[in-house]
């Protein structure tokens, strides 16, 4: 019995070091992880050092690591906002949406007319469905910069989540002045029409929507239309 538990503790001690050794193995030969990380070893008080550390881990889907380097390069230097959009994209990825808004809240406050900084928070809000909150921080991006792109699209979807159909309309109209080739904005305001009964109008931009991108919609949309009308 003695020699059966002396066996399985040196098997056990010999699988934990061979995943210990599989694990720095991997590095090894990821070179851009492995010279990075290097790099950030030589220079523990570069923060440009860690980011790029960081942003190479999220690259390659290691994200524990990727915040863990971030959260040092935003401690090193907690005015660059680029390094906390990285976290948030890490802390997202792993379906940590509070600390991702957390973070995105921080650049806001960072750069207080930024649009882009209101426009991932907003998403980052639309996300975990608080559409009030996403749609009050798209509001706030577009006095900031009415043309910043597809920000309409996003401030409209918002408010038809919440129903306000009227709100999206000339919303939509605006996003397709600045990008005819906005296939979204065609869908969503034939879907907008198509609740507002007016079937005609619905036909024509879904159909447009149809041209751009056949995946956008689908031809049950337009069946729909044509069976409601002759209702």
């Amino acid at each position: 019995m003695k020699k059966i538990i002396k066996v399985i503790f040196i098997l056990t001690i010999f699988i934990l070091g061979a995943n210990a050794f599989s694990e720095a193995f991997k590095d090894v030969f990821n070179k851009e992880i492995y010279q990075f990380k290097k790099t950030a070893e030589k220079n523990p008080n570069n923060p440009a050092a860690y980011i790029k550390l960081g942003n190479s881990y999220l690259s390659y889907g290691k994200y524990k690591e990727a915040i863990e380097t971030l959260t040092k390069a935003s401690k090193l230097e907690p005015n660059r906002t680029e390094t906390y959009y990285s976290l948030g994209k890490a802390y997202g990825a792993l379906g940590e949406h509070k600390e991702k808004i957390r973070v995105l809240e921080q650049t806001v406050r960072m750069e207080p007319k930024s649009a882009e900084a209101r426009v991932r928070l907003g998403i980052a809000n639309a996300i975990i469905k608080n559409h009030k909150k996403a749609s009050k921080i798209y509001e706030e991006a577009i006095k900031l910069d009415p043309e910043y792109p597809n920000l309409n699209y996003l401030l409209a979807l918002s408010y038809y989540i919440s129903n306000k159909y009227n709100h999206s309309i000339p919303l939509l109209k605006h996003a397709i002045n600045l990008n005819s080739r906005n296939g979204e904005a065609y869908h969503l305001l034939g879907l907008i029409y198509l609740k507002q009964d007016r079937y005609n109008e619905a036909i024509t931009q879904l159909q447009k929507a149809l041209t751009i991108n056949p995946n956008l919609t689908k031809l049950s949309h337009l069946k729909k239309i044509k069976s409601n009308k002759n209702l």
